[in-house]
């Protein structure tokens, strides 16, 4: 079974925070806790009374009303402050014991505590907490932990604080996420506004300065060029545009599970006039696509197929999309990220389809190994072999006729 791996953040390090930067990042956490008139780092001076950070709540309490009355009275609300102990702690594990005398040496003239540690507090921990605060009279008792943090921190609010003390930023990586969306998106339409006009794209390295010039002497030769080519595309994709590698020619049995290809003879290979680059010392006419020509047109059409390899070029790494091309290649240009190697940035896999040639009603099979037979010669013509093919195939032909053209469409 396939394990699917997500990205997680958390847990948080806050043990690689210094002691006193936990403290300011608490101090932080709390700006928002309760309006206060003021909140005072206290903890870095060495002798802090129980507090790491001191704060003031403002609270409004209605003015008396004399009149014994209803009537909103004209008198402006009194205003009460409220003292808190906020204490921090950059402690992993806090025993009940412990964290009962953290309790203890806090102030006891504060109204209200606060208490922080990147710890997870067992139930135990917590009641042990609450009840020694209690005791000692205080009317609010909150303690934050590890949990409580990073909830915290994760909220859009915190998003500074978050990568301000851990290098992470989740909405600085949403808008990223976004903008990568929007341009996969934009790509997808410029190539399927393209492939209206023609199928025939040309693949570059938006990073290549020889275009269109080949390297090496006169002899042009496959390896010889640069780093773009042509293919036959298919369309567009969810993940993203799929060219055609490759095409056999193949048998598909009736049965519909027995099937065959010719491994020799590409037919996706585009013709001299397609490709400019095009290998042009290639003999001609290719006899060994004839004898597998001759052989694909003479079994009966319902068995006729073709065996497709493609594979796809991801929309993120198309750089731009050229609709018209230019003098040489007038088909779409697709502009990709650096070639690695020399190939194009097409993905690994591979997209196999084994069809019959009906456009209707064709039918399409599994290219199962197991299930494959021998309709096709499986190696080239030897050169005696070749002679041999070549005489019947002139003697086939009448004296005031032309060979036919081999393969091409």
């Amino acid at each position: 079974m396939a394990v699917t791996v997500t990205r997680t953040y958390a847990p948080l390090h806050f043990e690689d925070l210094e002691p006193h930067r936990f403290e300011d990042l608490i101090r932080l956490l709390a700006y928002d806790f309760r309006p206060w008139r003021r909140l005072e780092p206290t903890g870095a001076s060495g002798s802090d009374r129980g507090y790491d950070a001191r704060g003031y709540e403002a609270v409004s309490q209605p003015a008396p009303n004399d009149s014994g009355d209803d009537a909103e009275s004209d008198d402006a609300d009194a205003v009460e402050e409220r003292v808190w102990a906020v204490q921090a702690k950059r402690e992993a594990a806090v025993a009940p014991k412990k964290l009962r005398g953290y309790a203890a040496a806090l102030p006891p003239e504060a109204y209200g505590v606060l208490l922080a540690a990147p710890a997870e507090f067992s139930l135990k921990a917590r009641d042990a907490f609450f009840a020694e605060c209690s005791a000692k009279g205080y009317q609010e008792i909150h303690l934050w932990g590890r949990r409580d943090l990073e909830d915290m921190l994760f909220q859009p609010k915190n998003d500074h604080l978050l990568f301000a003390y851990f290098g992470i930023s989740l909405q600085i990586r949403k808008r990223t996420a976004t903008t990568a969306i929007k341009g996969k998106l934009a790509i997808r339409r410029q190539i399927q506004r393209a492939l209206e006009k023609d199928q025939l794209v040309l693949l570059r390295d938006a990073f290549e300065d020889g275009y269109p010039y080949l390297r090496g002497d006169d002899k042009i030769e496959r390896h010889d060029r640069g780093r773009w080519l042509p293919f036959r595309a298919e369309g567009c994709f969810h993940d993203g545009l799929r060219v055609v590698v490759f095409r056999r020619r193949a048998f598909i049995d009736d049965d519909g599970i027995h099937w065959d290809f010719a491994p020799t003879c590409d037919d996706a290979k585009l013709t001299r006039h397609e490709d400019p680059w095009a290998d042009r010392n290639s003999n001609w006419p290719d006899w060994e696509c004839t004898r597998i020509d001759q052989i694909w047109w003479a079994l009966p059409e319902q068995n006729r197929a073709w065996l497709t390899v493609h594979q796809t070029i991801p929309y993120e790494k198309v750089v731009a999309v050229d609709p018209d091309g230019d003098e040489l290649f007038d088909h779409p240009h697709i502009y990709t990220t650096a070639w690695a190697g020399g190939r194009p940035p097409l993905t690994d896999g591979q997209w196999v389809t084994l069809r019959t040639i009906s456009g209707f009603g064709g039918r399409q099979i599994e290219d199962e190994p197991a299930n494959r037979v021998e309709k096709f010669p499986r190696t080239p013509m030897t050169p005696e072999e070749l002679e041999t093919f070549k005489s019947e195939r002139e003697r086939s032909i009448a004296p005031d006729s032309e060979p036919p053209p081999t393969r091409r469409r």
